[in-house]
């Protein structure tokens, strides 16, 4: 799952840039083999896929980036955060069942993208 083009990989190097870029973005701290965290991913595929809305998605393994853990204050596996143009303007913690965090992306995304 996390080698598709769908999931940037990043690290604590890279996330402030992935964060600090232009439009949306989401972004998984997760486990890379932890279930919730695969579940969560698939569901970041499936809206890419439908490609509703210009979205970076990007996955960080928080077991190995402390530093990013520590920045964005993520206590939690899986956390998401929803970024936009530099800011963290959303975040959501822990494991939701799949019609909720569907739910929970659509209105924040859309939301954000009506203020744009």
């Amino acid at each position: 799952m996390f080698d598709t083009p769908t999931l940037k990989k990043l690290d604590d190097d890279i996330l402030p840039a992935f964060v600090a870029g232009r439009g949306l973005g989401l972004v998984l701290f997760g486990s890379h083999n932890g279930k919730p965290t695969l579940a969560q991913a698939h569901v970041f595929a499936e809206l890419w896929a439908d490609r509703l809305y210009d979205i970076r998605f990007g996955y960080i393994n928080a077991l190995c980036c402390e530093a990013a853990k520590k920045r964005y204050a993520v206590r939690m596996l899986p956390t998401l955060l929803v970024v936009r143009d530099g800011r963290v303007v959303s975040k959501l913690e822990g494991f939701h069942a799949r019609e909720r965090l569907e739910s929970a992306l659509k209105q924040r995304v859309e939301s954000l993208a009506r203020a744009a």
